[in-house]
């Protein structure tokens, strides 16, 4: 990447930062959702909520400090921010920038709907379990979603995602985290299915039949 393109790109990583700021309400958590984007964008290994934080504070010429971390990982799990609402947002700028790409493919959209696993090592993350990882192609301690990926000539995003919880979450007595449904399932429940007509504004965006599963069903 040129150095011109590398000012592109970061010009554009503002204009986006800037449609989607006012979502986030007061000065504070808009910052800290700037940080995390830039965050998640570095291509630095491992990537931690620590990091992102300190990074941000070197960049913004403050002083590092733990205070920082805090305030990041606040706004990741108590900011009173939307999710559904920063979600609906990705989609209309889909529909706008990426859908128009496709007027001279035959396809039209493309929605690929898969479910994915992510291997974790405790047992607080909401959903975790020892389930079937697809990922690793065996059962493992992780959590388990659904997730509806828009296609075109142009680029892709994510549209839709929904987190399958295992029925032992509503049978085993543990501490609840503050984002766990309250209420109890009357039968265990099959990972949840999404498709393009599930809620999402952009679904008459799809042509018929351009809706394709990652893999079959196990």
């Amino acid at each position: 990447m040129t150095t011109e393109e590398l000012r592109a790109a970061a010009r554009n990583l503002v204009h986006l930062h800037g449609r989607f700021a006012p979502l986030f309400g007061r000065a504070e958590p808009r910052n800290h959702s700037r940080i995390y984007i830039c965050g998640l964008i570095q291509n630095r290994g491992r990537k931690s909520v620590e990091r992102m934080a300190l990074d941000g504070a070197h960049l913004a010429g403050e002083p590092k400090s733990q205070a920082k971390v805090l305030a990041m990982q606040g706004f990741l799990t108590d900011s009173p921010w939307s999710q559904s609402e920063v979600q609906r947002e990705i989609q209309a700028v889909f529909v706008e920038r990426l859908v128009p790409s496709t007027s001279q493919w035959s396809v039209g959209s493309v929605g690929v709907i898969d479910e994915s696993g992510f291997v974790k090592h405790g047992e607080h993350s909401v959903g975790v379990a020892r389930q079937h990882c697809g990922r690793m192609g065996k059962v493992e301690n992780c959590q388990v979603g659904v997730f509806l990926v828009g296609v075109t000539p142009a680029g892709s995003a994510l549209l839709d995602h929904q987190l399958y919880l295992p029925q032992e979450w509503f049978e085993v007595e543990r501490p609840q985290p503050k984002r766990a449904p309250k209420s109890k399932p009357n039968r265990p429940q099959p990972p949840p299915k999404l498709t393009p007509n599930s809620g999402w504004r952009g679904s008459n965006n799809f042509k018929h039949g351009a809706v394709r599963p990652a893999s079959q069903p196990r």
